[in-house]
């Protein structure tokens, strides 16, 4: 569907610069543009029935454009949440396919990025490896890239269980079966496995 204006294409140019932000700002703006908007070609009524049908196929296009762009302006989103989020506000399932395959071609939407960004916030919130794994498939993520963005080490998501841990327990290893319990408890559902789970609390014996 042809629908770029000067305005979006000066917009589209930007992202060269790296500057994100103002890329979906410039891009929001150009679809804002009513100039931008179709003309609607004179002729009899069967072509000016077609030229409104391509008018509000173009408008509702626009509309799908601009509402993925506020959402990507907020945070990455994955492929499917993308696609789930324009169905839900009456978009049809086709229409946001052509809005999402735009999106990547320009680089807006990518589910590298989203997953590298998802990873990042729930190893901040002290999230283990299980339940993040689960997440990126629930959002849509292939098993080749979840591989490829969980590659870590295991001493590093030791220590990212020892800080969860002291955070909620203090300092000082469990001394009893009942504490021991307790903590691996919270260490699971965090979603540390249990081997590493062993490795963080020890063995009472």
């Amino acid at each position: 569907m042809d629908r770029t204006s000067g305005d979006e294409d000066n917009a589209i140019s930007q992202l060269a610069g790296g500057n994100r932000r103002e890329a979906f700002g410039a891009l929001k703006q150009a679809l804002e543009n009513p100039d931008a908007v179709i003309r609607v070609d004179e002729g009899g009524p069967g072509v000016c029935q077609e030229s409104l049908q391509t008018v509000a196929g173009h408008r509702a296009y626009r509309q799908a454009y601009d509402r993925a762009l506020r959402y990507l302006g907020h945070r990455e989103h994955s492929e499917k949440e993308l696609l789930s989020k324009l169905c839900a506000r009456e978009t049809t399932v086709s229409l946001a396919q052509q809005v999402l395959e735009e999106l990547k071609t320009l680089d807006l939407q990518s589910d590298h990025r989203f997953a590298e960004s998802l990873v990042r916030s729930r190893v901040g919130r002290g999230k283990g490896p299980v339940l993040i794994r689960q997440e990126l498939v629930r959002k849509g993520i292939g098993d080749e890239l979840v591989d490829e963005v969980m590659t870590l080490p295991g001493e590093y998501w030791i220590e990212i269980a020892t800080q969860a841990r002291e955070k909620r327990f203090g300092a000082s290893l469990p001394e009893d079966r009942g504490d021991w319990s307790r903590q691996a408890r919270f260490l699971a559902r965090r979603g540390f496995p249990s081997d590493l789970i062993y490795r963080v609390l020890g063995n009472l014996g």
